[in-house]
């Protein structure tokens, strides 16, 4: 019983409370950081989604990779695979790190704009 109270004294004792910004508290990520008019964004998530695929596609290719061998090595499920090549998926964060840690490549790179 004195080791469990001693853990959380010590628990409450190193406890730290993130600071807030209390001049941004409850504004928007627009009305915080507000992006120039001329970088609005302009690329819809369907566009998004056919550069993955056609960047996925040729890294894939360059390397000489079925999507299956791809798969494995990366970790990813073989449908996966084919279903971020054919836009038919919205892939995760992690997905796309697998792949392009398996490509070689960065994740800047499967988003590249055609």
């Amino acid at each position: 019983m004195a080791t469990s109270c001693a853990a959380f004294i010590l628990l409450i004792v190193a406890y730290k409370p993130w600071l807030i910004n209390r001049g941004t508290q409850g504004a928007g990520l627009k009305d915080c950081c507000p992006m120039p008019a001329d970088q609005t964004p302009t690329r819809t998530i369907e566009e998004v989604r056919e550069d993955i695929a056609r960047n996925l596609k040729a890294y894939r290719l360059m390397r000489a990779l079925a999507q299956e061998t791809l798969a494995l090595e990366a970790d990813v499920d073989r449908t996966m695979v084919s279903k971020i090549e054919r836009g038919i998926t919205n892939p995760s964060i992690a997905t796309l790190l697998k792949l392009a840690n398996r490509l070689g490549i960065q994740i800047s790179d499967l988003l590249r704009e055609h």
